[in-house]
């Protein structure tokens, strides 16, 4: 086994931490969509888990109360014509008040995790597949071996033929929060109970499996209270599967441990990119968190690349709490982010490969502990963060998601519009997220001019906003007064 040596700092980690700050000029984008469930109701925490790929995006609601209090629901969406529809409500026959259904959720294809830690004794967790219409849950699965209150469940990741399930919270015979995860295979169609892993040298409180991530042959596994450097300083086990069995190849450890950093909160991995959460560091602020990156070569042994840091202003922001990778782009979830004093919570996004992120997902504006970025999810199409916290009309913690559209980019220019909106680039005067140029403003006959005819809807409506007929509000601030007629009167002629 191979650790990463934390006797000599890297030089680049050094820099990172001397000269950057991750969010003073980082633009706040208008997340393209904001997701609530069609039946929202209070205290479902919608978003608290969150998986997604190029078509699919799957959301936990493990406080749902269908048909259980708390028993617990995944939500899918699928992206059709370039939007994101809600297209099914996942339930499960037998559900029991308190299983948690959709605390964590992994995809891949046409198959999906839901971890249910609240269930029976133990925990549990339900293997969804995709039949091309719909999802069903294939198998419920369990850990017979485990003692009360391990919550099996609380982390899981999947492949095709994969998946991997924690259990945090097992003893292993000493003492509470050890730690183990449980492997299940698909050698045919049937899921089978397969390799048992837990720590080499197991603890009390390392909380082994409280992430987990998976990548081709390469198994990361959390354990942020591990304590070989500091008091839950944390670790991250890697391993790479050879012959069927996972075998661990490196214990990786935060460049600069610290106590109570808890690196291995969250984890990510994909491709060669592996991307680990230490929420509690005080790098950038007291409590503000760190997220560090590594590259991982094919035999499952990892090389420091760089640090993402939040605002030095991000004092208690729990940076890290959650982090996503597609190998390329990187998000990070902050849901203890404050602004104008109240916990909207943040995520940043990460696209080009270095420490500067392009942008940043927050729903201020909302209710007043929104808790975005408790759960964040990434691919090529979109980087989502979940908001279990914010209210949905009068629906206290109904919980949404936010969703930042990585292909919209209506100028071609190869940055998404939301970007360019937010920096200036793009003007964007009606607020409703589709760079002017990409429209014409004010055109509400569709006849490709503004003219009388635009005109007369507008004074025929003049005052509040008709329901039936919004798009008039060119300016979005809920009535039609001069500075819509303004705006339409600059568009006047034909569409460009």
């Amino acid at each position: 086994m191979k650790q990463i040596s934390t006797s000599a700092l890297p030089l680049g980690f050094l820099l990172s931490v001397l000269c950057l700050r991750a969010g003073a000029d980082v633009p706040t984008v208008i997340p393209d969509r904001v997701l609530a469930a069609s039946d929202a109701a209070s205290y479902d925490v919608l978003g608290y888990g969150l998986a997604v790929d190029d078509s699919t995006l799957l959301v936990g609601s493990r406080g749902c109360d269908t048909p259980q209090v708390n028993s617990g629901a995944v939500y899918a969406y699928r992206r059709i014509a370039s939007t994101w529809t809600q297209t099914q409500k996942l339930v499960f026959n037998g559900a029991q008040r308190d299983d948690q259904i959709g605390s964590a959720v992994a995809l891949s294809g046409t198959i999906a995790v839901a971890g249910a830690p609240g269930r029976g004794a133990s925990g549990a967790a339900f293997i969804l597949r995709f039949d091309g219409g719909t999802w069903f849950s294939q198998a419920e699965v369990s850990d017979a071996s485990l003692s009360t209150g391990s919550a099996f469940g609380s982390a899981v990741a999947c492949l095709p033929t994969v998946i991997a399930i924690g259990a945090p919270n097992s003893s292993e015979g000493v003492g509470a929060g050890a730690g183990r995860v449980r492997i299940y295979d698909r050698p045919v169609q049937t899921w089978v109970q397969g390799q048992l892993l837990k720590a080499p040298f197991p603890d009390p409180g390392d909380q082994f499996g409280s992430a987990v991530a998976l990548s081709g042959d390469l198994l990361a596994i959390a354990a942020p209270g591990d304590d070989d450097f500091e008091i839950n300083s944390g670790a991250v086990y890697l391993y790479k599967r050879i012959a069927g069995q996972f075998q661990l190849r490196a214990k990786i450890f935060s460049p600069l441990p610290v106590t109570e950093d808890s690196f291995g909160r969250s984890v990510a991995l994909s491709g060669t990119t592996l991307v680990v959460g230490a929420y509690r560091s005080d790098l950038a602020a007291l409590n503000g968190g760190a997220v560090f990156v590594y590259n991982v070569s094919a035999e499952g042994l990892a090389t420091y690349t760089r640090t993402l840091l939040p605002p030095a202003t991000a004092i208690n922001a729990e940076f890290g709490n959650s982090v996503a990778t597609d190998g390329a782009g990187i998000i990070v979830g902050a849901p203890g982010f404050a602004t104008s004093g109240a916990l909207h919570g943040a995520s940043w996004v990460y696209l080009n490969g270095d420490t500067i992120p392009e942008a940043m997902l927050t729903s201020a504006g909302g209710s007043s502990m929104d808790l975005c970025g408790t759960r964040v999810a990434i691919s090529s199409v979109a980087a989502v963060a979940g908001a279990p916290g914010m209210q949905v009309g009068i629906l206290p913690s109904a919980g949404t998601t936010l969703l930042f559209d990585r292909l919209r980019d209506c100028n071609g220019s190869g940055i998404p519009d939301a970007i360019e909106i937010a920096t200036g680039a793009l003007s964007d005067a009606n607020s409703d997220g589709i760079p002017d140029a990409c429209q014409c403003i004010g055109d509400f006959t569709g006849d490709g001019f503004v003219n009388g005819g635009d005109l007369g809807i507008m004074l025929g409506v003049w005052g509040l906003v008709p329901t039936n007929f919004p798009q008039v509000d060119l300016n979005r601030d809920g009535t039609i007064t001069g500075a819509d007629l303004g705006l339409l009167l600059s568009n006047w002629g034909p569409c460009s």
